[in-house]
């Protein structure tokens, strides 16, 4: 429990956390750009006050290299150094933070708790700048705004695609899965509101990667819950592949009578998830382009986006925009990144809850990074997704001490 006279501390601390947090989710007008700063400044002073250790590890210095040198590869001149900038220097403070979130004398549990406040406002946020964007929608927006695409609620210059709308709902998404399985019952109802919304939305923009990601998502929650929490392993690996074999059967039933059902639903949102299934036809036309023209030499600029189009997969993106030096950095931080994931995966010191948490938020992370190009559509995400990865890099080789009060 929080000592007395550490409660208004604290709790200034945390509102403060989720003031910063909410202005760059909402992109609020110039402060946006330093709203991550604050809340860098906030978490550090908080962890001086606290006296806890602060660590600067070897993939944090790797991941401010990379920044450096994409940033100098993509940079241009007529905009400001700081504008190109900022988006990568606020993702390698949000690593920091999360790789010094748990520390070794503080309560695990507390501060599993916190964490899981955290991700229940961000969800919320990210909830609510869907609603505000899709009354901008129907109130402001013009009536020639090409399809699939929506303005900013700030700038009606500033065009966001619907795969952002989807992004903006992977953490909803992924905590609602987990808070179904893992938490009390009024978070499991809230939990089952955040996966309607998720299905929802992304059903009426017509993007297709979560909603076929929800139902693989829910059996793979279901599996680890009943086999790791429940330890009903035979039972778990039944009910888990008769579930399987369910949604196969339904996808085998769907591909064979795929003309029926597109007659059925003709003229409906449907349609598209039919016309285009699961084919990612054009996403991988992006990225061919790429890796048949990849040249060791090549220094960046966009030259393949400009082409063709913008490679759905954040490896290929950084590779475009940042050149060869760039995306040979950041695969050594991923590398750095998978070896701290399985470690981990691994570490017996850490809770269970917390492995299934941030596993579930960060598979569903990694898939994004493969499928679409988001640093600059929606750079809170991209900044977010950093604190998840610094979360079990930290605890990747975390061993607990004796516990005191938070």
């Amino acid at each position: 429990m929080l000592k007395n006279k550490q409660v208004p501390i604290y709790y200034f601390y945390a509102f403060a956390c989720l003031i910063s947090t909410g202005l760059f989710v909402f992109e609020v007008p110039k402060i946006v750009f330093w709203a991550p700063y604050i809340l860098f400044i906030v978490f550090f002073a908080y962890n001086r006050y606290k006296k806890e250790t602060f660590r600067i590890p070897a993939s944090a210095v790797v991941l401010a290299v990379f920044a450096v040198v994409y940033v100098i590869f993509s940079y241009y001149p007529k905009q400001s150094f700081h504008y190109q900038a900022y988006i990568h220097i606020q993702a390698v403070l949000m690593y920091l933070i999360g790789y010094n979130y748990f520390q070794p004398k503080a309560p695990m549990r507390e501060k599993l708790a916190a964490l899981d406040r955290y991700l229940l406002a961000i969800s919320v946020m990210y909830v609510i700048y869907i609603a505000v964007t899709f009354i901008h929608y129907y109130w402001f927006t013009p009536a020639d705004l090409e399809e699939r695409f929506y303005y900013s609620i700030w700038y009606n210059y500033v065009k966001k695609p619907a795969t952002v709308i989807s992004m903006s709902l992977v953490i909803p998404l992924t905590y609602g899965t987990y808070s179904l399985f893992f938490s009390p019952w009024y978070k499991k109802l809230i939990g089952v509101l955040f996966i309607a919304i998720t299905a929802g939305v992304n059903l009426f923009t017509a993007t297709r990667t979560l909603v076929y990601l929800i139902p693989v998502l829910l059996i793979a929650e279901f599996f680890v819950w009943i086999i790791f929490v429940k330890k009903k392993v035979k039972l778990g690996l039944t009910v888990s592949s008769v579930l399987g074999a369910v949604l196969l059967t339904m996808l085998i039933v769907y591909y064979l009578n795929k003309d029926t059902f597109l007659k059925l639903f003709e003229g409906t949102v449907l349609a598209r998830f039919m016309e285009y299934g699961m084919s990612t036809n054009g996403r991988w036309s992006y990225s061919k382009n790429v890796l048949e023209h990849f040249s060791f030499t090549y220094l960046g600029s966009g030259a393949y986006s400009a082409s063709l189009g913008t490679p759905h997969n954040i490896w290929l993106y950084i590779y475009d925009y940042g050149g060869i030096v760039s995306f040979l950095v950041y695969c050594v931080f991923t590398g750095m990144l998978i070896v701290n994931f399985i470690r981990f995966l691994c570490n017996k010191k850490v809770l269970i809850e917390i492995k299934i948490l941030i596993s579930t938020v960060f598979s569903v992370i990694f898939i994004e990074y493969m499928l679409e190009p988001f640093i600059l559509p929606l750079p809170s995400f991209y900044i977010l997704t950093l604190f998840i990865f610094g979360l079990f890099s930290g605890l990747s080789k975390f061993q607990p001490k004796e516990e005191t009060a938070l």
